[in-house]
């Protein structure tokens, strides 16, 4: 069974087996946020959001920090707005926490919430709890069976599964988040008392991360690196790194609407990281120049 602990500003998972870092937050060269890790004027920080909703929320705080503290890292990695999906919302509580985070984070953010029943009678406090939050994202809920999610292929950059909801059918509801996740994605996975769908996550995803808190909750973390893998095998991800640069080249020269330009962003902020992992630093350079040309892009035609 497991906790969070903070030491030195570290958030730790502690178990019986030891201590597993989850978030360092004196790392300064992993943070490409605009959220700093620390402030002198008291502004806000990455620490202060995440202790800020510990103190906000006085149920089942163990389980909704460890999924914050989870994907912070994520976040962390992106100047950019990201999209998330949150499957099973229906008391709301995770999508206080996640739209709390986006928010802070980069407002254009998204988070669509998907639940199978709405109404009075229905038991969803969705509307209620998000309202709550102070500086919400782009919101957006949506009433669907779980198995059958009407929404694009490969498009958000983390998928939530709540498993405070019910699922029916969860292996065909796991595919269903599999299908909608990018590559490169994050996947987490909250349960409780909900062994089927552990057991269905762990077959689909046996190199997941799991974070036990008792006998009936866990967090398990699935991070898609697959598609980089490979590319890397197959000695393709240099040349991809070079249509990438050069779809920026094009974007600068002849223009692009702001959403081409800030997936090509995003792009550019994978092939920096093939090259870090590639050890090709003259290339990496190259690639932040490129990301910094369109970053200052963005900022002038927002002025």
């Amino acid at each position: 069974m497991g906790r969070i602990a903070i030491k030195n500003n570290i958030f730790y998972f502690c178990e019986e087996g030891g201590e597993r870092v989850l978030l360092d937050c004196n790392d300064f060269l992993s943070n490409r946020s605009r959220v700093p890790l620390h402030s002198l004027q008291g502004s806000v920080t990455i620490p202060g959001i995440l202790l800020d909703l510990i103190r906000q929320q006085e149920e089942y705080l163990m389980e909704y920090l460890l999924v914050d503290v989870l994907m912070v890292p994520y976040l962390m990695r992106s100047p950019l707005p990201v999209k998330v999906l949150e499957i099973g919302c229906m008391n709301g509580m995770m999508s206080y926490h996640i739209a709390t985070l986006l928010g802070k984070f980069h407002r254009e953010s998204k988070l669509c919430c998907v639940c199978d029943a709405i109404g009075n009678e229905s038991g969803n406090d969705w509307v209620d709890r998000v309202a709550a939050v102070e500086e919400p994202p782009k919101l957006s809920l949506f009433v669907t069976d779980y198995d059958d999610i009407q929404l694009r292929d490969n498009h958000f950059d983390i998928v939530v599964i709540n498993g405070f909801a019910y699922f029916d059918k969860p292996f065909d509801m796991i595919k269903e988040a599999k299908r909608l996740l990018k590559g490169g994605g994050m996947m987490l996975h909250y349960s409780h008392c909900h062994t089927l769908l552990q057991d269905s996550l762990r077959f689909e995803f046996p190199g997941s991360e799991e974070y036990i808190l008792d006998s009936q909750s866990s967090v398990i973390m699935v991070q898609d690196k697959e598609n980089v893998r490979l590319q890397r095998e197959n000695g393709h991800w240099t040349e991809i790194a070079g249509e990438c640069m050069a779809k920026a080249e094009q974007a600068l020269e002849n223009g692009m609407e702001k959403e081409e330009i800030r997936a090509l962003v995003g792009e550019l902020d994978r092939r920096i990281d093939d090259a870090i992992a590639g050890g090709e630093p003259e290339l990496k350079l190259r690639l932040i120049r490129k990301k910094e040309q369109l970053l200052d892009r963005l900022f002038e035609a927002s002025q």
